[in-house]
């Protein structure tokens, strides 16, 4: 998940969340689902 996200961010700035999750803070049970759910698109 981590390798997507930081890929995706090599070509696009991403999303907020995203850039939460990428910057490594701590994200709430709902914020996971979503990045994982961003993530699946992503891929």
């Amino acid at each position: 998940m981590k390798e997507v996200v930081r890929r995706w961010h090599q070509l696009y700035q991403g999303t907020l969340l995203s850039q939460k999750y990428q910057r490594g803070e701590a994200l709430s049970k709902s914020e996971i689902m979503s990045i994982e759910e961003t993530v699946t698109i992503y891929r």
